[in-house]
């Protein structure tokens, strides 16, 4: 029905939103230790591990 249709588009939106929320804050947070002089190659990896989890991990 209509309203099944709308609420799965809904709930694809709410994902999409939050996931592209999660990114800023990573983005935010190597900028904000790159500029403080802090930003270390173990900081890109744990970004890196966080972006590869698989869709489905809420992590």
């Amino acid at each position: 029905t209509l309203d099944l249709l709308n609420a799965q588009s809904e709930a694809a939106s709410t994902r999409l939103a939050w996931l592209q929320a999660r990114i800023d804050v990573l983005i935010n947070r190597l900028r904000l230790s790159a500029l403080g002089g802090h930003l270390e190659d173990s900081d890109l990896q744990g970004v890196n591990a966080l972006l590869t989890l698989s869709p489905s991990d809420p992590k």
